[in-house]
């Protein structure tokens, strides 16, 4: 007991105040039930919660069977790919196959996917370039011993002598 301002006071603690009760969310309900352990064990063992667990658990093993095959999809593409670009490039090499045993193992997916599109980007411009002019020659532009033919970034081509360096965009 004190006195301020000879008003007497009594500081008795405070003996009753509100405390919320635990809230438990079900994930799978999307529900709060009261967070006692006989509530959430009544909720577990209901049938509507029982059933929502198991369509969950139904959805996710489809989705999870999707992604394979979509993944097993995108697996035969991408061997598809590889196996074009193989072709193509064995073709441009002339079947000596020595740069084939160069090329860079990467495991890396998204940069081998880089490679081979632009291996078949060069594929493309070797069969442009080679079937398209001529006149009544042999056909096919054959290019003279030591050249080679490249694009830049931009898909322009060039002309290359491996012996001396020499670049033109003009062919030999």
């Amino acid at each position: 007991v004190g006195s301020h301002n000879g008003i007497k006071t009594s500081r008795a603690p405070m003996t009753e105040y509100w405390v919320s009760q635990a809230k438990h969310w079900c994930e799978y309900c999307k529900i709060f039930i009261n967070g006692s352990k006989p509530s959430i064990a009544f909720h577990e063992n209901g049938r509507k919660h029982k059933e929502t667990v198991e369509f969950f658990l139904r959805e996710m093993r489809k989705r999870g069977r999707e992604k394979r095959a979509d993944q097993h999809e995108l697996d035969k593409e991408i061997a598809k790919i590889e196996r074009t670009a193989k072709a193509a490039f064995e073709q441009k090499d002339g079947g000596r196959g020595e740069r084939a045993n160069q090329a860079p193992v990467t495991g890396d997916r998204a940069s081998r996917l880089a490679e081979l599109e632009r291996k078949i980007t060069e594929a493309k411009l070797l069969s442009r370039g080679g079937g398209g002019g001529g006149g009544g020659g042999g056909g096919v532009d054959a290019l003279p011993p030591g050249w080679r033919m490249l694009s830049n970034p931009d898909g322009k081509v060039y002309y290359m002598n491996e012996s001396t360096g020499e670049m033109s965009w003009d062919k030999p």
